[in-house]
C-alpha cells in the first residue's frame, strides 16, 4: 500500500511523536557500474528519502555527507552501510574523483556512506511503552482515514514504521 502524500506531517501531528519522515521505494536496483548486469544487482534496492530521514532516526554518516536539499536536485546518492560494502565502496574520498552507481541506465554520484543502523534499540525506556502504543494506535486512521485497516504498523527500531 502507498501511503498518501504527506502521511509524514500528519504523523508528526499526533502528541507524542518527535519527528517524522519518509522513504519511497522507487522499485529500482543499484548497479556497482553502467557494465554490470541488471540481474547481478545484489538484492539492493533504491529508496528515496526526505532529507530529514537521518536526523529522524538518528542515524549518522560514516564518511562524506547525506542529500541535502540542494544536492537531492542532482543525481546523488549516499549509500547505506551494507549496500557500499556490497558495491565496494568503504568510505567517500574527498579531493579526488567521485565514483558513481548506476541506477535505472543512469550514474548517481555517490557523495556519502551511512554508519549502520540497528534493528532494535538496546532497551527503551519504561516511561515511552505507553506513549509508543498510543502513537501505534493512532497511527492507521490519522495516515489513511478512508482505510486505516490498510495501515500495517510495526516497530523496527525503537520507533514506528507504517506502511
Amino acid at each position: 500500500m502507498v501511503l498518501p502524500t504527506g502521511a509524514d506531517a500528519m504523523a508528526a501531528r499526533i502528541g507524542p511523536v518527535t519527528s517524522a519522515s519518509a522513504v519511497a521505494n522507487t522499485r529500482k536496483t543499484v548497479l556497482r557500474s553502467d557494465r554490470a548486469d541488471p540481474a547481478d544487482a545484489s538484492g539492493i534496492s533504491v529508496l528515496a528519502p526526505r532529507t530529514n530521514l537521518l536526523r529522524a532516526v538518528h542515524g549518522a554518516v560514516r564518511s562524506g555527507s547525506f542529500p541535502s536539499p540542494t544536492t537531492a536536485r542532482f543525481l546523488t546518492v549516499a549509500l547505506g552501510f551494507r549496500a557500499a560494502s556490497r558495491l565496494g565502496f568503504d568510505r567517500v574520498r574527498t579531493g579526488q574523483e567521485s565514483r558513481q552507481v548506476h541506477i535505472d541506465g543512469h550514474g548517481f554520484t555517490v557523495v556519502g556512506i551511512l554508519d549502520p543502523l540497528p534493528l532494535a534499540p538496546a532497551s527503551t525506556p519504561p516511561a515511552r511503552e505507553p506513549q509508543i502504543e498510543a502513537v501505534r494506535a493512532a497511527l492507521p486512521a490519522t495516515l489513511h482515514p478512508q482505510l486505516p485497516g490498510l495501515v500495517q504498523v510495526s516497530r523496527p527500531s525503537g520507533s514506528l514504521a507504517a506502511v
